[in-house]
């Protein structure tokens, strides 16, 4: 049975919501789309430490992914999130870089 990808998220929102309590929107990528993503080396030099955070923020539309090395360094927290939120009309969900790794690897089993 194919399923619609649409229909599929939203099913898997309402379980997040009705099963954790978590309210954020999900978007399904392929593995040959996520693979894609990891081949192209986003975060070529950077380096994910105490100061820096990796992560690919997930978008309903295009361009799809953005990816951005957040500076934890400062004694503000960023302000990043909220931005894309408004941006984006909440229709963004973000990861970190490793959790895609993992995603990717346990898509590999």
């Amino acid at each position: 049975m194919r399923h619609n990808t649409a229909d599929l998220e939203s099913t898997i929102e309402k379980a997040l919501h009705a099963q954790l309590n978590i309210n954020s929107p999900d978007y399904i990528r392929s593995k040959a789309q996520l693979e894609s993503l990891i081949r192209k080396k986003p975060f070529k030099n950077a380096v994910r430490n105490s100061k820096t955070y990796l992560i690919v923020s997930f978008l309903k539309k295009e361009p799809w992914e953005i990816c951005t090395t957040l500076d934890l360094s400062g004694p503000k927290t960023p302000t990043f999130m909220p931005m894309l939120d408004k941006k984006y009309n909440k229709e963004v969900t973000t990861r970190t870089w490793k959790t895609v790794g993992r995603i990717v690897e346990k898509m590999n089993i």
